[in-house]
């Protein structure tokens, strides 16, 4: 399955904006729809608005939504709206600046797979929505920018506070401060993380803990401890941080002060070296040295608005003490919204203010005063490479040889003394150097060893060139197919596999779990012609463990995954698939086409049709790196499905990669997670549209039903994809869905009573999947069970 992004070609209003409507309403592009026709057949009908200004939902639309979404379907076979329990949705989930964060419960870590590249980590940051950015996310950024360059895969995710708009805003700050990180995937944190995979998750601060814990399908958690006394700006804030403290995450630090920190982590992995992003921190070439006849100009640190962590009442009574001690300075702050009116003599109030800003305001001034609390010297570091002298709390000084920075003693009385002892000396900074701040490069290299390190605790650092190392095999390919009661179908099946051409041997085993009909007698009746068969109790079947036990017992370079149901569609089936491998140097996995067979319902074999017409459109061979625009252009929804869609009806592996990375030990969909995996590793994925089976259902309601309740799940379990994310959404799928199967059977003349039951699946089918998201995060969260059962 895939979501296909063909265009329905509605025509939209001129008012219409694609990708504000995409940004708002992201179910938009996880149902795989483009925006306008999304709008156009679904959106109205929901009341959604198509761009930033006012909606025009019409007064004549109104009744035809509350009748939509108020009357239960006319059939009386599956489930109907009182019977769909609501998606456990919550806006404020997330969100940093409320309490409602803690609710959510910490899952244990649950890995799919046990390696991973340490050339191409696959790294997940969580940051905050906070803008303009301030200087520990700037640090954070650099990092990421620094780790894209080394070849790590990563993805950005905005924690909330932050609009709807958030993810467009974010990257527009980010581009407009040159941080920009293209080969980074930067979205907004979802309502729902559970199906986030990677290699590790980074949180950035005791906030970001929260969501991270909440993923449990990563190798390794790891906390980027930025500063010490985090959330202590209220109580409650102080009690969330303390409880983030006590989760089970490996931790680094942002700065050396804090590698001697007492810390309540697990597993603490070190500290990174004092460093900034160099690009844009630098000193100024013609920046005139400071007299006692000119003003000084002070670059003042008042925190930011969400870490207020800066003694902020010290701060000023410095300032103020400067003044009586008739010092002529101006007084430059920034970092705090609003802070209204000050007895300060001459100052200049920059608000919050960007990474840009903020190096453009320490060059023109001559010192920094910035007294954090929290030893992580973040701004301090920004200050120094611009060539300011800093002054800091006591615990915070990076004094450079030669004592450049004052020693300030902690008292207000102390640090201004400092500052007028130290007037006529002050000259500029030449190197940030010269106090120990290194590159953002050199930070990354030293974040990198890190990640590698706690990845390796329990993961196996597996590079491409050593799961791409070829040995002696018996044969050149194998086939496996998995089987129970296969039917007489299962006969075509072998014959097709046992007249297959190729130029060199293979091998075909069939693994059987408890079959009861005549799938056995006819393997048996083709062990003449090379088919082996191993049988195991069906209780023991499972998707993923059992074509991992099938695999083990060929000796082939090339593995062959087919169904029972799958039939080869010519002789030259298997070599095509074996051929597709020449398409890059570093292919894990091949899958071929599909067919529907002959019995197929019209609308069963144009979904196939569409399907893979769909990817023959697109590049055969697929990979991380690849952007090729609309309507896969890097990090979108369809580039993911795009990447991951590998089906194990038709497909073969690298028998040296499935060696370092075997499917995952999952019931069901396990071909689509080993291609994602493979993928995120940095291996290619080829498609074979000469290697074709045919391959198809024409399922009942029941059959329907259980299919996509599993669906449901399994995408949101392991590739966080939420569809609809209400039953309003659902009906108004189901309208859309059945407007389109009316205008096809009128196209195609399909007999009224095939076009009905096609509409009662996909009745059935919403329903279901809907359902199954639904249970699995009721059984995720059980906030509310557990509630009644206390109350019980």
């Amino acid at each position: 399955m895939i979501l296909d992004q063909k265009s329905a070609s509605v025509t939209a209003s001129e008012d219409f904006d694609p990708v504000w409507y995409a940004i708002t309403y992201p179910d938009v592009a996880q149902v795989g729809m483009d925006p306008s026709d999304h709008y156009e057949w679904i959106g109205k009908r929901l009341g959604r608005k198509p761009n930033g200004g006012k909606g025009f939902l019409s007064e004549q639309d109104e009744p035809q939504i509350s009748a939509m979404l108020s009357t239960p379907p006319s059939d009386t076979v599956g489930p109907t709206e009182d019977d769909l329990k609501s998606m456990p949705n919550d806006p404020e989930r997330w969100a940093r600046n409320g309490v409602r964060i803690a609710r959510q419960p910490s899952l244990p870590l649950k890995p799919l797979f046990q390696s991973f590249n340490p050339n191409a980590m696959n790294l997940h940051w969580i940051v905050s929505g906070e803008l303009p950015l301030n200087a520990r996310q700037a640090q954070v950024f650099a990092l990421v920018r620094e780790l894209e360059q080394l070849g790590h895969k990563q993805w950005v995710w905005i924690q909330p506070p932050c609009d709807q708009t958030g993810e467009s805003a974010f990257k527009q700050a980010l581009a407009a401060e040159g941080m920009s990180v293209p080969h980074t995937i930067v979205r907004r944190l979802p309502d729902h993380v559970l199906g986030i995979s990677g290699d590790a998750v980074i949180a950035t601060d005791w906030a970001s803990c929260f969501p991270a814990a909440a993923m449990p399908l990563f190798k390794a958690r790891f906390r980027l401890v930025q500063r010490l006394d985090e959330g202590r700006t209220s109580v409650t804030a102080a009690t969330l941080a303390a409880y983030a403290e006590t989760l089970d995450f490996m931790a680094f630090g942002l700065s050396p002060l804090l590698a001697s920190s007492p810390t309540p982590a697990v597993d603490w992995m070190g500290s990174l070296p004092l460093f900034v992003d160099e690009r844009i921190f630098y000193p100024a070439t013609d920046r005139a040295c400071h007299g006692r006849d000119k003003t000084l100009q002070i670059a003042v640190d008042l925190g930011s608005g969400a870490t207020p962590d800066v003694a902020t009442d010290l701060t000023f009574d410095v300032l103020n003490l400067l003044t009586e001690r008739g010092v002529s300075f101006t007084a430059h702050l920034f970092g705090q919204p609003d802070i209204g009116e000050l007895r300060l003599k001459a100052y200049r109030d920059h608000g919050p203010i960007g990474p840009s800003d903020r190096a453009e305001l320490f060059r023109v001034c001559q010192v920094g005063l910035s007294l954090a609390a929290g030893l992580d010297c973040t701004t301090q570091s920004e200050m120094y490479a611009c060539g300011l002298h800093s002054v800091g709390l006591p615990r915070n000084e990076i004094c450079g040889a030669g004592g450049n920075s004052p020693p300030a003693s902690g008292l207000s009385v102390a640090i201004a003394e400092s500052i007028c002892a130290n007037l006529v000396e002050f000259q500029p900074l030449k190197q940030a150097s010269q106090n120990g701040v290194v590159s953002a490069r050199a930070a990354a290299q030293a974040t990198e060893g890190i990640l590698r390190t706690g990845l390796s605790a329990k993961s196996v650092p597996v590079t491409i060139a050593s799961a791409m190392a070829t040995s002696d095999y018996e044969h050149k390919a194998a086939v496996i197919i998995p089987t129970w009661n296969g039917g007489a179908l299962f006969r075509d099946v072998l014959e097709a596999i046992a007249t297959q051409r190729t130029p060199w041997s293979f091998d075909v085993l069939v693994i059987d779990s408890g079959s009861t009909d005549e799938t056995v007698e006819i393997v048996r009746s083709y062990e003449t012609r090379g088919v082996r068969l191993h049988t195991i109790p069906n209780s023991q079947f499972q998707h993923g463990r059992t074509r991992n036990l099938a695999i083990s017992l060929t000796n082939a370079e090339f593995v062959a995954v087919l169904t029972q149901d799958a039939t080869p569609a010519n002789s030259s089936w298997l070599a095509n698939l074996v051929k597709a491998f020449n398409a890059g140097d570093r292919v894990a996995g091949v899958f071929g086409g599909h067919e529907a067979y002959p019995e197929a319902t019209p609308f069963v074999s144009s979904g196939i049709k569409g399907h893979f017409e769909h990817f023959d459109r697109l590049p055969h061979l697929a990979e991380w790196a690849n952007d090729h625009g609309e309507p896969i252009s890097f990090g979108s929804v369809a580039w993911q499905n795009w990447l991951h869609y590998y089906s194990d009806n038709n497909s073969c592996m690298r028998r040296s990669v499935w060696e370092k990375i075997p499917y995952p030990d999952i019931d069901w969909g396990e071909d689509q997670v080993w291609a994602w995996e493979v993928v995120k590793q940095g291996y290619q994925k080829a498609f074979a549209n000469d290697a074709v089976v045919y391959h198809s259902h024409n399922l009942n309601a029941e059959q329907q039903r259980k299919v996509s309740a599993i669906e449901g799940d399994f995408w949101l379990r392991y590739f966080n994809y939420s569809f609809e994310g209400s039953d309003a959404e659902v009906n108004a799928s189901l309208l859309y869905l059945q407007e389109q199967r009316q205008a096809f059977a009128a196209a195609h003349r399909v007999e009224p009573s095939v076009t009905d039951e096609q509409m009662l699946l996909d009745r059935e089918s919403l329903f279901a999947r809907y359902q199954g998201q639904v249970r699995l995060l009721h059984e995720t969260y059980k906030t509310r069970d557990r509630l009644r059962t206390t109350q019980g």
